[in-house]
């Protein structure tokens, strides 16, 4: 457990520096972000929402590089062993990227069907001005994209290969890491906790069936864009404890189901293409081999 005492030190030491100097910087928007309070309603807000966003995703970075740094130091491994084993894939991030979003939007609509609430995007809303609408989405896009990849890095980089010590079966490491995933949101409804858990074991998944961290990854990103520009602003949509309705659970057993069926398709390819990978060319006729 040296790994874990060592990466909370790293990252308490690291949040602490940021708090400092968001305190110089911004007291107020230090006091909105320590409390984990959704931004205030304004003209404004979707502005907010951009350091907001930023803080973010910059306390993740700095967390989950903490313990992947604790846990290189402490196992004798390279850092770049919990993140990769290969070359990225990028046409395995696309692939979550596009499954989770199609899904997630698929969620959205359901969800406001169900409870007969009107969707009000964001990215959409011209309770907004135009200009602070088309800034909070060109953020989102790259700093949800580094809370994802931090994310997964910790939860799925070193927590999965650090667990993967205790048992070697698919489906009991991914229901673990969907457990530790809904729990460190520290959300007390439970059918948000389950909901999380679920998004959690699916990420663990895809991590193991494809051997990388590239579709959990674009999946995760997909996720929260979604949510950011398509249900809430983002410091609403990330909030704990809002009572997250259990009907929303079809949804998302639905939504966990077809990407598994995804993910053991593009698995199947993987391996096929591995199988197939090149094979050495033939020597010259004339070539004389060694003696």
């Amino acid at each position: 457990m040296a790994w874990f005492f060592l990466g909370c030190a790293l990252s308490f030491a690291g949040t602490a520096a940021l708090g400092v100097i968001l305190g110089v910087v911004s007291p107020q928007f230090l006091a909105i972000f320590s409390d984990m309070e959704p931004v205030p309603e304004g003209v404004n807000r979707l502005w907010l929402e951009v350091p907001f966003m930023g803080v973010l995703a910059l306390v993740l970075t700095m967390t989950a590089g903490s313990f992947v740094l604790a846990a290189s130091a402490c196992f004798q491994r390279p850092m770049a062993s919990f993140l990769a084993v290969r070359r990225p894939n990028l046409t395995l991030a696309l692939a979550g990227f596009v499954t989770l979003g199609a899904l997630v939007m698929g969620s959205v609509w359901v969800e406001s069907v169900l409870t007969g609430e009107r969707l009000s995007p964001p990215v959409l809303d011209v309770g907004w001005p135009f200009a602070s609408r088309v800034a909070y989405a060109a953020a989102a896009a790259p700093l949800l994209l580094i809370a994802a990849a931090a994310e997964e890095a910790f939860c799925r980089g070193v927590l999965l290969q650090i667990s993967g010590a205790f048992s070697r079966r698919i489906l009991a490491l991914s229901a673990i890491n969907g457990l530790i995933f809904a729990a460190v949101h520290v959300d007390p409804d439970p059918a948000a906790f389950i909901a999380r858990g679920l998004s959690g074991f699916l990420f663990a998944w895809a991590t193991l069936r494809l051997g990388g961290l590239e579709f959990a990854v674009g999946a995760h990103w997909a996720n929260n864009l979604a949510l950011a520009w398509f249900f809430q602003p983002f410091s609403e949509a990330a909030q704990p404890g809002q009572g997250y309705p259990p009907v929303f659970l079809i949804a998302d057993v639905t939504t966990t189901l077809i990407a598994v069926a995804v993910i053991e398709f593009l698995a199947r390819r993987v391996s096929a293409s591995a199988a197939a990978g090149p094979t050495p060319a033939a020597p010259p006729a004339d070539h004389e081999a060694p003696t």
